[in-house]
């Protein structure tokens, strides 16, 4: 005798494959540190989708060191998981990354000549540390810098990032792996904010702090939470292989 469990695959919405010539949405690139060039160029840091995936590419160090690039047509609501697949990663010490904000426009860091506008509203991200391929994690929730965590699951082990909405203004940043822990999800940390607007924007961050192309980054997506009726669905399953296997004792 034997029994399944049956659960609803979950309904996923892909924002971009950001494989495309064009992204699919209208994303902001807003510089929030400046390194302090004394001739800063505002155009050193691109982001453009490729073949391989998204790519960020740094043309002039000393100018744009970090930057983030947003668009709040889609948002992350509780339960939800906004997640990136990682193809590749090449590139020295920057980071690349997922992000989510409290605005898809926050103010851009001055040129003249040094400029930090971090700590002036809230966001966090979890990215890749090209040069190692450690997982990274970091942010602002307005004038608090949150807590920088990072791990290193393995060389070319990544295979996408995650953030999910687990509590309101709680998030959980984490990573998948293709072999560690059996593939399982990993969580490497989370932040809970002052600010309630975070997740109004979703997006990208870079620290773009050496010459070269990072990344490619495809299938930006958000998963919305289980339904009720599926959890309950499951509930049900596994109290049906409790009973059977009670009786076969």
């Amino acid at each position: 005798m034997s029994a399944f469990v049956v659960v609803a695959a979950q309904a996923q919405t892909v924002i971009d494959t950001l494989t495309n010539s064009t992204l699919s949405q209208s994303y902001t690139l807003t510089p929030v540190l400046y390194s302090g060039s004394s001739t800063p160029d505002t155009t050193t840091a691109a982001f453009a989708p490729t073949a391989n995936g998204l790519q960020v590419t740094g043309s002039s160090f000393n100018d744009i060191e970090q930057a983030l690039f947003l668009q709040s047509t889609y948002s992350l609501t509780l339960g939800e998981t906004l997640s990136v697949n990682v193809n590749y990663v090449a590139g020295g010490s920057q980071d690349f990354g997922l992000a989510i904000s409290s605005t898809d426009t926050p103010p851009a860091a001055s040129t003249n000549p040094l400029g930090n506008t971090r700590t002036s509203f809230s966001y966090a991200f979890i990215g890749i540390r090209t040069a190692s391929w450690h997982v990274v994690s970091s942010g602002f929730d307005g004038a608090t810098g949150l807590s920088t965590v990072q791990s290193q699951p393995g060389t070319g082990t990544t295979t996408s990032l995650f953030i999910t909405e687990s509590a309101p203004n709680t998030f959980q940043m984490g990573y998948d792996t293709t072999s560690v822990n059996g593939g399982a999800p990993t969580i490497l940390t989370t932040y809970t904010f002052t600010n309630s607007s975070v997740g109004t924007a979703i997006g990208f961050y870079s620290d773009v702090r050496a010459n070269g192309t990072m990344a490619g980054f495809s299938n930006l997506t958000i998963t919305p939470a289980p339904e009720p009726s599926t959890l309950a669905m499951g509930g049900m399953g596994l109290a049906s292989l409790l009973v059977i296997f009670r009786r076969k004792k």
